[in-house]
């Protein structure tokens, strides 16, 4: 076999090695003659591209088919380096029938701006941060935006070619989707259990382009309990008889519980993940991997054992960090059921819950979360109802999706909630919520400095949330009263973790206000600060009305200037 492998280089090879920047991804075309019965299963037939870092490190790239028979079929690579300077490179084939390798090759690859991929943001001991991601570079990352779990061409805004621009244009650089890299209905259709649309596939490469051009972060949720139900749920008819996996579909799984139980079933699923990192892995706009959207409803509803769920996760998040050659974060997602045993595995690098109702919770929920699990806590759906957006008039809807954004802005979360609905917040122009908390966040991030929470009291009144970054700090205020605040004290305490020294003694302070539903930094007469002893600080607010916010960024008057309009 070896004498029937053949290569060829995109960019193409000359006298001397490739260049390509870093962060940028490197191309392979690779025309091969080897035999394979279905190109999509590893045990039949795997290509990989391995690769040796400057520093000596291997690092196997796999390869995804692209077209041809056994005779003759044409492979590609992506491979993004990481690290300035040579790479050694070589093809490797195996099949039942024997292996074969090409000679090594050289690829240099020259330094470039650029933040890399997303990570967790750990101290020494390897406890994750709360607050953050953190990028190759090192700069911090907090991510904001919304779920659009599908598109619908026809629909204002309804499809990625669409929606990416806007978010872009709100300053919003997170989505959460259904329809992302190693989505589930590439096995759609007559294709069958491991086989691929390449239809679909294409579709997938477009997100990620215009995600790279947007500078949009992508969590794609791989599957979904959707597809498995035996049974109509409030939404949704019976749609097992119609999954590739089923018996009556040509499948090999009697009953939804089979697809996480029968090793036929799960090699399947280990080739579609090989097949996704191989083709999108490359990109550092695919932020993470998340295994189930809301899996939980299985378990409930479908008759799928909590053992089976939980041990499959272990098994494929496993997978993925062994396929993966950039580290990516891998996680899934629950509705509304606390399983421990799950969120304990070692390869799940972050939790995840969903939330409909009131969001006055949230920071106790991720510090819960943070504290159980020691690591980062993602909010990936909220909203005001889950059963639609007709239960409740359109201003209650929005004012759920402000108050879970501003709440999310002060909560140990490295990504802010994402809103469901997204259709209908979208029609009904509340977009301006994600604008306003993008503004806040940028100022919160402007420094790269850490986050911490800060204790803050407002009495029964006022609703008050603090961080800081050991330098500055944020206040946020809402009236939760019926009526006016009038020299309402908010008490901002543990100053050792927002900004490491005492109170307005000690400097002195200027505060800055901002109004979370225009955006706007604007002079607010109604807030002084007062005395306070120790490390602490006190803002007397005086005139917000019921239920109206505001946003306060306090900082000291020498050494921390930073233009703000009207500030």
């Amino acid at each position: 076999m070896a004498d029937a492998l053949r290569i060829d280089m995109v960019p193409a090879i000359g006298p001397g090695p490739a260049t390509v920047a870093r962060y940028r991804p490197f191309r392979l075309s690779i025309t091969l003659s080897a035999p394979f019965r279905n190109p999509h299963d590893q045990a039949d037939i795997r290509v990989d591209a391995v690769f040796e870092s400057p520093t000596g490190a291997r690092l196997i790239q796999p390869c995804f088919f692209r077209t041809g028979d056994p005779g003759s079929s044409r492979w590609e690579a992506r491979f993004t380096p990481r690290m300035a300077g040579e790479h050694g490179f070589h093809v490797a084939v195996h099949t039942p029938a024997g292996s074969a390798r090409t000679a090594q090759s050289r690829m240099i690859c020259v330094d470039a701006e650029g933040d890399g991929f997303l990570g967790k943001d750990a101290d020494a001991s390897g406890r994750s941060h709360g607050w953050h991601f953190r990028f190759d570079s090192g700069r911090l990352f907090r991510g904001l935006g919304e779920n659009f779990g599908w598109e619908t061409p026809g629909e204002p805004g309804g499809t990625f070619a669409e929606r990416l621009p806007y978010l872009k244009s709100l300053g919003c650089d997170f989505l959460r989707t259904w329809e992302g890299p190693g989505r589930a209905d590439l096995e759609r259709g007559p294709m069958g259990p491991g086989r691929y649309d390449e239809a679909v596939a294409a579709k997938v490469d477009a997100l990620l382009e215009a995600a790279d051009r947007e500078g949009i972060f992508i969590l794609s949720a791989l599957d979904t309990h959707n597809r498995f139900l035996t049974k109509a749920d409030y939404f949704n008819p019976p749609a097992w008889q119609d999954n590739p996996y089923c018996l009556a579909k040509g499948g090999m799984c009697a009953r939804p519980a089979d697809y996480f139980i029968l090793p036929e079933a799960r090699a399947c699923l280990k080739n579609r993940l090989r097949y996704s990192v191989a083709r999108w892995g490359y990109s550092p706009n695919l932020a993470a991997w998340e295994l189930w959207n809301e899996v939980d409803h299985l378990v409930e509803s479908a008759g799928v054992p909590k053992a089976s769920v939980i041990a499959w996760h272990g098994e494929m998040s496993a997978c993925l960090k062994g396929l993966d050659p950039y580290g990516r974060l891998v996680s899934t997602s629950l509705s509304h059921h606390e399983y421990p045993e799950l969120w304990s595995l070692r390869d799940l690098d972050f939790t995840q819950r969903h939330h409909y109702g009131g969001t006055e919770g949230f920071r106790d929920l991720a510090d819960t979360y943070h504290r159980s699990y020691a690591k980062p806590f993602v909010l990936g759906e909220y909203s005001l109802r889950w059963q639609g957006t007709d239960k409740e008039p359109v201003a209650a809807y929005e004012r759920e999706l402000h108050l879970g954004l501003w709440r999310g802005l002060f909560s140990a979360m490295p990504v802010l909630p994402m809103s469901w609905w997204w259709e209908f917040h979208f029609r009904h122009g509340h977009g301006t919520h994600l604008a306003a908390a993008a503004r806040f966040l940028a100022i919160m991030m402007a420094d790269g400095l850490p986050l911490a929470a800060a204790a803050a009291d407002g009495g029964k009144d006022a609703e008050a949330l603090a961080a800081g970054n050991g330098r500055e700090v944020f206040l946020w205020v809402r009236n939760r009263g019926r009526r006016i605040l009038q020299g309402q004290s908010i008490r901002i305490a543990d100053l050792d973790a927002g900004t490491g020294s005492g109170g307005p003694g000690a400097g002195g302070w200027t505060v800055a206000s901002f109004e979370p539903r225009s955006g706007e930094w604007e002079r607010f007469a109604g807030a002084a600060l007062i005395d306070s002893p120790g490390p602490s600080l006190a803002l007397r607010v005086d005139g917000l009305a019921p239920d109206q916010d505001r946003a306060f960024r306090i900082y000291r008057s020498i050494g921390i200037e930073r233009p703000m309009a009207s500030a």
